[in-house]
């Protein structure tokens, strides 16, 4: 247990052949700025200095053990909720050809490919007693109250790294499951109950379910219209933390079957009648993610109800939030603990009880140091969002809070793609929040105490599912503000408007996504980073497995997008000092090509060899489907294919540019003859086909202004298509100025 913060941690650690024992808790991480940090090493005696350390550790608890060691395995249990961050050392980067040693069944190796253990961007470095500087690799996972987490058991030390590791346990606060369903017609699913046996099952009759299924039991039920849902109704379902969403109906519901493409049916489904009358279907959906219901049907021909499950033993909880205070000047902090082995009081967490998550609301409390006022004029863009209290009871505290002496460091984490806004004094000095990426919104809420109010600001940064965040303390120099020169609240919300992709393996590892940039980390068990990124691939998320893995024979790679998207998969296809020994999964570049993706003529990214060739594969994949890559076959005098891979999604709507290179792609594919454009009739089946909600008006229409002449001067001596047919250029030379002029005159 750390002194004075009042969280507690036990470890054991196993070793092949001994007993377990406890681990014993080492320090209190504290602030890292410019300097280090002496410390044990965790599997020698001698001193090792931490720097470079991520906001996420800061006030961490250190635990002292040799996790890297072959043959252990440690667990950790929390008094409340919280993450494990472990640090592995891992060779540095650098050329490796096919057939050296690899990193299989080390500590990185065997955390790279444990399902639930999430890769981390932001890794601290090391300097041991003898000068070596080193580098690793960092997972984290999520640990409920008094769950015991458990390692996975190292086969073997890192080869090439003197295989120094680090475990810290952070406390935070955790956020609940919630589902937000809106209903295109205004009808109400803010009922909820808990689905068991005897549950009522809609909100406006006393019918209740019978014989439910255990799958079912304990999901959150959307009590909503037993029959009187008006027809065209369109359900959207977006859970905060990936769930499994299932539709109960009944069987003589024939449009909502006809329009789950993409669900499972399941093999029992509970009944209300005296009879059994319904189906069940489901489908999984990632964090953030909208499940959409088909259209219902006529009035009182759609009977149906929502049931939505949260995954179990994910890695991240819906929300989580830490929060810790130091004095003003961390750095100072730091140097005079430098010398220190012991767990100082110089940095301590907020209570987790004190981090208090509330929808935000018009007129809700606000308590800053000894001070108490309510919000007034809140957005409405604000309204619903999770409102994260950061508060302390201790009096001592809030008073140095409020004078300036203590700083907070706040660092969030969400499971979904979301915005986290910082709420602070519009007169605080906004240097530390603009300089770390995040942007001022226009519209913010008062603060208002009594007859005093308070003009607030809001401060808005967007972040990746899964993605940590650390809010920085405000500056306190020639501070102007009225109630705190700090960040008074952190307000989290769903980003709705984000695109999201997943790519996980038939065997259960979701691979960890980033953004594709150059100097970007690729694989999660080694330090190789991008040197050259093409065009195609900017913008786009980069997913990162392990390197050079022997993944099983018939593996599959499953990609989804929460939007149409294109799917990049960069396979090494030769390595010039070994040919035979490509790390192509067994003839993977072949089996892509028969799968239908396509060859790409841009060079692949570079990694750091220069005797590895790279080759780039793409398909396109359309909203609410998924695509699989082939199953990885069986060598010949091997068990496992060997496999060096990068995989990439792409939002097609990313930009105008790459929307109209894929808009021409989907239009020559309807061009069989090669004529350069579509004849009026293929022009309608395309539209019929990609715009189902287009009406027949709506459709003429469309033809109409496609079929004039063309914008632009063409001769038919220029190649241009003959009469009756559009061409391809034109199309979408109409389609994108007509599209900004109405953009232009709905701003106006």
């Amino acid at each position: 247990m750390a002194a004075g913060s009042g969280f507690e941690v036990s470890a054991s650690l196993t070793l092949s052949g001994e007993q377990q024992r406890a681990v014993p808790t080492l320090a209190v991480l504290q602030p890292q700025l410019c300097t280090t940090w002496d410390v044990w090493g965790t599997s020698t005696s001698s001193s090792t200095q931490v720097s470079e350390i991520p906001g996420p550790l800061l006030g961490s608890l250190l635990l002292q053990s040799s996790v890297s060691s072959p043959g252990s395995q440690v667990t950790v249990t929390a008094a409340s909720d919280a993450r494990i961050y472990c640090i592995a050392e891992v060779p540095t980067a650098g050329p490796t050809p096919p057939g050296s040693s690899s990193g299989e069944g080390s500590l990185a190796g065997v955390l790279a490919s444990a399902p639930r253990w999430l890769p981390e961007e932001q890794v601290p470095a090391w300097t041991d007693a003898s000068g070596r500087r080193a580098f690793g690799v960092s997972f984290s996972t999520f640990a409920p109250k008094g769950v015991p987490v458990s390692l996975p058991e190292v086969k073997h030390s890192e080869p090439g790294s003197s295989s120094s590791s680090f475990l810290f346990v952070a406390p935070v606060a955790a956020g609940s499951f919630t589902v937000a369903v809106h209903s295109s017609s205004g009808s109400q699913y803010s009922q909820t109950a808990l689905m068991q046996e005897g549950v009522v099952a809609w909100a406006d009759r006393d019918h209740c379910f019978m014989d439910v299924p255990e799958y079912l039991v304990g999901g959150i039920l959307f009590q909503g219209p037993h029959k009187d849902i008006p027809e065209g109704t369109v359900l959207t379902v977006r859970p905060n933390s990936a769930a499994r969403v299932y539709l109960l109906m009944e069987e003589r519901s024939p449009g909502l079957q006809a329009g789950l493409a993409g669900w499972q049916q399941e093999k029992c489904a509970p009944r209300w009648l005296d009879r059994p009358s319904m189906v069940a279907f489901s489908r999984y959906c990632p964090a953030g993610w909208a499940a959409v219901l088909p259209p219902t049907g006529a009035p009182g021909s759609s009977i149906f109800s929502i049931v939505v499950v949260p995954e179990a033993g994910q890695a991240t909880a819906p929300l989580e939030v830490s929060a810790c205070h130091g004095p003003c000047d961390f750095s100072q902090a730091v140097a005079q603990d430098a010398a220190a082995h012991s767990p100082t009081q110089e940095l301590s967490f907020i209570p987790l009880a004190a981090l208090e998550f509330l929808p935000v609301s018009e007129g809700l409390t606000v308590q800053r140091g000894k001070r108490s006022g309510q919000l007034a004029g809140v957005p409405l863009w604000l309204v619903g969002a999770t409102f994260v209290r950061l508060e302390t009871p201790d009096a001592s505290i809030a008073e140095a809070l409020e004078s300036g002496q203590r700083r907070i460091v706040c660092t969030g984490r969400s499971a979904a793609p979301s915005v986290f806004y910082a709420l602070v004094d519009a007169s605080a000095d906004e240097k530390a929040l603009t300089a770390a990426g995040w942007e001022r919104r226009q519209e913010a809420p008062d603060w208002i105490d009594g007859g005093t109010k308070v003009p607030l600001a809001v401060y808005a940064k967007r972040v990746r599912a899964r993605e940590s965040l650390c809010i920085p303390p405000l500056p306190n120099e020639d501070s102007k503000s009225q109630l705190l020169p700090e960040v008074i609240a952190v307000i989290v919300k769903v980003d709705v408007e984000a695109f999201d992709a997943a790519v996980e393996t038939s065997s259960g590892l979701e691979l960890a996504r980033t953004a594709v940039a150059e100097t970007g980390m690729i694989w999660t068990d080694r330090q190789n980073r991008l040197a050259w990124v093409p065009p195609c691939m900017k913008g786009g998320l980069l997913f990162r497995g392990p390197f050079d893995a022997p993944y099983k024979p018939g593996t599959v790679f499953k990609i989804s997008g929460s939007s149409a998207f294109r799917a990049y998969c960069i396979v090494e296809v030769k390595y010039s000092q070994k040919k035979e020994l490509a790390r192509n999964g067994a003839g993977l570049p072949q089996l892509l090509l028969e799968a239908g993706w396509r060859r790409e003529s841009s060079a692949a990214p570079a990694w750091g060899d220069p005797a590895s060739t790279m080759q780039v594969f793409s398909i396109r994949c359309a909203a609410d489907r998924r695509v699989e890559l082939p199953p990885l076959p069986s060598p010949s005098g091997a068990d496992r294919p060997r496999l060096l891979l990068m995989l990439a999604v792409v939002n097609i709507a990313s930009s105008p540019d790459r929307l109209e290179e894929e808009l021409k792609d989907t239009f020559k594919t309807w061009d069989s003859q090669g004529q350069g454009g579509l004849k009026r009739d293929d022009l309608v089946l395309l539209l019929k086909k990609f715009c189902p909600k287009l009406d027949e008006a709506g459709l003429n229409a469309v033809v109409e202004q496609a079929s004039q002449a063309p914008l632009s001067k063409k001769s038919s001596s220029s190649g241009y298509p003959p009469a009756g047919v559009v061409s391809h250029e034109d199309f979408l030379e109409k389609l994108f100025l007509f599209g900004a002029a109405g953009e232009r005159q709905g701003q106006g």
